[in-house]
């Protein structure tokens, strides 16, 4: 039978029987109470659970991470999000590169991604290729770029798996849209008005 040193700061740890504890909670999770008990008391890393914290890389269905990015017929990456789940044009910009190249990488196996064949084209298509969004992607830390190449070090790759897991989320909504971008149109001059009449 294992046991458990439970309170073991105190000046006499109190032994507690591992199917003692497991029995305490509800029957449908008692198979996953005794697989994180044991793994915590050989000290191995919990089954189902990154040892880092990090979110796990996203699942692929053949060619295409559902609801985010697919392969066409010709091997050409195409992203399927609706919703980047961002709160301001920067915070879009900087979501839709991450997940951009998270997902070439991915689906294409190759973690570099031309800048200007890739990643632009899908910023101009959402809207959010600004003056601003420039120079923002530009100071990203998390972004290396080489001659006209564009990839995620380590930890930007971990953002753009949360990134994605937040898009596949359809039960919550970002505060941006592609139309919050847009300019505003200008009403025409009285003169030009006038003209037009």
């Amino acid at each position: 039978m294992f046991y458990f040193r439970a309170f073991s700061h105190c000046a006499t740890p109190v032994k507690v029987s591992l199917a003692a504890l497991d029995s305490t909670f509800p029957d449908a999770l008692q198979p996953r109470v005794f697989e994180l008990l044991i793994a915590e008391f050989i000290g191995a890393k919990p089954p189902g659970i990154p040892a880092t914290g990090k979110p796990a890389a996203p699942q692929l269905n053949g060619k295409e991470i559902s609801g985010v990015a697919h392969l066409d017929e010709a091997g050409k990456m195409h992203l399927s999000v609706r919703d980047p789940k961002a709160t301001t044009t920067n915070d879009a910009a900087r979501r839709l590169t991450y997940v951009t190249l998270r997902a070439h990488e991915l689906l294409t196996t190759n973690a570099k991604a031309s800048s200007k064949d890739v990643v632009v084209p899908i910023l101009k298509h959402w809207r959010c290729y600004t003056g601003n969004t420039r120079p923002l992607l530009a100071q990203d830390k998390g972004l290396h770029r080489e001659g006209g190449m564009i990839w995620l070090d380590g930890p930007g790759k971990d953002e753009a798996d949360k990134f994605i897991k937040e898009i596949q989320d359809s039960a919550t909504t970002g505060a941006w849209n592609a139309g919050n971008g847009r300019a505003k149109v200008k009403s025409p001059t009285p003169a030009k008005a006038k003209k037009a009449t």
